[in-house]
Formats: C-alpha cells, structure tokens, sequence
C-alpha cells in the first residue's frame, strides 16, 4: 500500500466520515447519512474503511445475497476512495480484505459489478483474484410503485436490498413484464434488473414497465 492506512470494521460513528467520501467521489449523486447508518444495521451487511491519522479515506461496502438457488454470494457493492488518497492502492487492499469476510458468512463467491467505463475500478480488482466474462448487463430501475397488485411470477426472484446509495429489490431469474410489473407492486425504494445487452425481449419488457436504463456494466467474480 502506497500510505501507512489501517483498515478495520466500519462502525455507525464512521457514517458521516463515509458519506464525505462517497460525496468526494459521487458529488452529483444524493448522499444521505441516514441511508448509510441502515444499511450498516442490517444483519449480513459489513463495511471496512481505511482510516489515516484517524480520517476515514475510504471505504467498501459489502453484503449477502441469496440467489434463487440458495447461492449466498457475498456482494462488494460500493468501493470509493477520496480523490486526495487515490492512486495509492488502498482499494486494492479494501478489495482484499473485504474478500476473505466472505468466507465468515458462507458464500460461495463474491462479486462486484462494475460500470463498463470505469477502468478505474477494473483495474483495482483485475489485480486481485477477480475475472469477468465480460458479458454486458443493463441496469434498469424504476423508483414509483405500481398501485394496483400484481402477482409475482414463480419464475422471478426479488431480493430485498439495502445499500449505502438506496433500498429496495433486484430482479433476478426469467425477465417478464409481468414480473417487472410485480417487483413495482412491491416497491419500497428501488426496483432494478441486470438485463444481458443481447436480449431484446427482456429490455422492450422493461420498457413497456416504465423502467429506465441507466448504464451498462459486467460482473467481476472471484471464487471463494
């Protein structure tokens, strides 16, 4: 590592020094404390910071999800470091150790999923033990609830999520619009699907459900 930093644990007196990095490197984006201290409760959910001269200079995010099969697959979901300590390899390190906690809760492999633009990022956990297949997913979300019920079908899988950015649920198995449609009933937050950029009829679906694109990314996974 290139700065003498000690990472450790995250604690909820470590949320406003998160939410100024993840402001420092996401600006336009909403940033809100509160969000961040709810995730940080939730059972199966574990961030680390790297801290220098007791200043929090970054982070990673991580948590549990179930897949439809029962895989537990251990998520690196948000990896920032401030602007000033970039370059410096502490996300590298972050990655690392954010990794091995995987193991503590039983998953099978972690994984990040990684906007196609951010080379950054890429690179950080390319110098790990993490590969992509370099299949590209569309990620579309819709944030207003449907009113009226819908089922959802038996085929779609929602998994509740709470994350330092927002909450709500990912859409995972056989894309429909029926099951775009349900995951809106359900809505509290956030609905979003991965959608490989080759499949034509799951995207018209999520169209026709008034779900938006917002960018294009590819699966990092390591084994663990």
């Amino acid at each position: 590592m290139g700065l003498d930093v000690e990472i450790r644990a995250a604690t909820l007196d470590d949320a406003d020094a998160i939410a100024a990095v993840k402001y420092g490197v996401w600006p336009s984006e909403k940033t809100e404390v509160n969000q961040i201290r709810s995730a940080m409760q939730d059972d199966e959910h574990v961030a680390l910071v790297a801290v220098r001269y007791d200043e929090v200079v970054a982070y990673q995010d991580c948590f549990i999800t179930v897949a439809a099969d029962g895989t537990r697959r251990w998520e690196l979901d948000q990896l920032a470091v401030h602007p000033d300590y970039q370059r410096q390899r502490i996300g590298r390190a972050l990655v690392v150790e954010a990794t091995k906690l995987g193991r503590d809760y039983n998953a099978t492999l972690a994984r990040a999923l990684i906007q196609v633009s951010n080379i950054a990022s890429q690179r950080t956990f390319a110098r790990t033990t993490y590969q992509t297949d370099r299949t590209i997913y569309s990620l579309h979300i819709v944030t207003n609830a449907l009113e009226h019920s819908a089922v959802v079908p038996p085929d779609t899988h929602l998994i509740p999520v709470n994350t330092f950015s927002y909450h709500g649920v990912w859409i995972e198995g056989q894309f429909s619009q029926e099951g775009f449609l349900a995951a809106r009933y359900h809505l509290q937050g956030v609905a979003g699907a991965l959608i490989p950029a080759n499949d034509h009829d799951a995207l018209y679906a999520a169209a026709n459900a008034s779900y938006r694109l917002v960018a294009n990314y590819q699966w990092w996974v390591a084994q663990l």
